[in-house]
């Protein structure tokens, strides 16, 4: 069975032009959820998480690379919020609803990160998010809280 077969649920294989036309409606869902949600990295979330969040279909982007590497919570936000980015970040400042009101942002998920946590644990926490579509497509608006084994999600 292809991958293609597996995501539509299909048991046998099909002609080739099954394929075509099952390809191309992927396709068209990855391109609307991935212009949908861009993810603005934060400075305390390692650098190489812009790779797995583009290998995942998503636009993402480090502050560093917009010059905003050591700059306030505040300006990070307006920036986020003025360029239509979600927030990804371990900074619990970020998890403030009276500060940062999840209406108001294209969404913001904080990872709950302990002190132990190495890049390659927090890689493993971050795909573990993504691999909740049904929470990463509807971020907007809302502020996820990212720990190991779950999702809380407060509008």
């Amino acid at each position: 069975m292809t991958a293609v077969n597996a995501i539509f649920g299909i048991t046998r294989d099909l002609p080739l032009i099954h394929y075509t036309i099952s390809v191309d409606c992927v396709s068209s869902a990855l391109l609307s959820s991935s212009k949908m949600l861009r993810f603005l990295i934060d400075a305390d979330i390692p650098y190489s998480l812009e790779r797995l969040l583009v290998t995942y279909g998503y636009e993402a982007i480090h502050v560093r690379d917009v010059g905003l590497g050591g700059s306030p919570d505040a300006v990070i936000a307006a920036f986020a919020k003025s360029e239509k980015w979600a927030i990804l970040t371990g900074d619990f400042d970020f998890a403030d609803i009276r500060n940062y009101p999840p209406p108001e942002y294209f969404g913001i998920a904080v990872l709950v990160l302990t002190p132990r946590m190495v890049s390659s644990d927090i890689h493993a926490l971050v795909r573990s998010f993504l691999n909740r579509p049904e929470i990463v497509a509807t971020l907007e608006g809302k502020l996820a809280i990212v720990e190991i084994g779950r999702v809380r999600v407060r509008s």
